[in-house]
């Protein structure tokens, strides 16, 4: 899938992250000169960069001022982005005030999330802004959960049908006491046709008291009831949590 990272951040290491990974960016874009919304690739630099000339930056209120609000380059920008794509923040508290009010327009279900410290995902200004937090524990200023989050992520963008059928074999045959995480995939494997296919033939071949253990789990979910409608046969049903 195609990289589409947005940084307030002024330094270039993302960048020079991608380059030593071998990770190629289709293309860098640094505020003012933005790529329309909702259709860019890449990496954008929404404040500018160190890179370029000082008054370009987004700094003072002033600054701010002129990217959101008169000039607004920086809100033409981010409203149909966040209206065509699901938006993951990271390491953004959310507070600046022009933010805010941009975030409380946005039309209602427009998918936003946030990766935050268990402590902040309980903060009621989320719920308010209409961002959904994903929690993370933290040990004192040790921030390293977040980091294996986005490696797992990371290893489970790139996987394919024969890692994913394997995935799934490996889960069901350790039974059906499973961890939240993989219940949470094995929902949204069984919401596709390959994934419910997988499912089929990993309990196909677990004994007979397995295969009732799973079939018992199912039935907890109404979407697997749905299969059995008269009015509808889908190859796979989306089961909610």
């Amino acid at each position: 899938s195609s990289l589409r990272v947005v940084t307030t951040n002024f330094d270039d290491h993302l960048a020079s992250a991608a380059a030593g990974e071998d990770l190629a960016i289709a293309d860098k874009w640094i505020g003012p000169a933005l790529p329309i919304g909702d259709d860019f690739e890449g990496l954008v630099h929404l404040h500018g960069s160190v890179t370029r000339h000082p008054r370009e930056l987004v700094l003072t209120d002033q600054d701010f001022g002129r990217a959101y609000l008169t000039a607004a380059w920086a809100t033409r920008f981010l409203l149909p982005m966040s209206q065509r794509f699901t938006v993951v923040f990271m390491g953004y508290t959310h507070d600046d005030p022009i933010m805010r009010y941009l975030a409380l327009g946005l039309p209602s279900g427009t998918p936003r999330f946030v990766l935050t410290s268990a402590d902040s995902a309980h903060d009621v200004k989320w719920q308010r802004l209409g961002v959904q937090p994903v929690a993370y524990p933290v040990s004192g200023h040790d921030h390293g959960a977040l980091v294996r989050a986005l490696e797992a992520w990371d290893v489970r963008a790139r996987m394919g049908q024969i890692e994913h059928s394997a995935r799934i074999q490996e889960i069901v045959s350790a039974g059906t006491a499973i961890t939240p995480v993989d219940r949470d995939y094995l929902i949204e494997r069984l919401s596709c046709s390959e994934g419910a296919a997988d499912f089929a033939k990993a309990t196909a071949s677990e004994s007979t008291e397995l295969k009732l253990e799973w079939l018992s789990w199912l039935e907890s979910f109404a979407g697997f009831k749905q299969l059995f409608e008269p009015y509808a046969s889908p190859e796979a049903a989306a089961i909610p949590a």
